[in-house]
């Protein structure tokens, strides 16, 4: 069962890291937001799970 409970984890969170970029990429592009070496940062590596999971998932969008 412990298989399971990974996996389910796992997309919620790929499913909230695809929504969170989302957001990000809408308030940068109607100017709510700034871009800044933080918030860039952030991004990449929220990017650089997203395509983790979608890998081990063999998920492509």
């Amino acid at each position: 069962m412990g298989i399971y409970r990974e996996i389910k984890s796992e997309i919620k969170e790929l499913v909230v890291l695809i929504k969170m970029t989302e957001r990000y990429e809408a308030l940068i592009a109607n100017g709510f937001m700034s871009l800044d070496n933080q918030s860039i940062v952030f991004n990449d590596q929220r990017l650089s799970r997203i395509e983790e999971l979608l890998r081990k998932y063999d998920v492509s969008l």
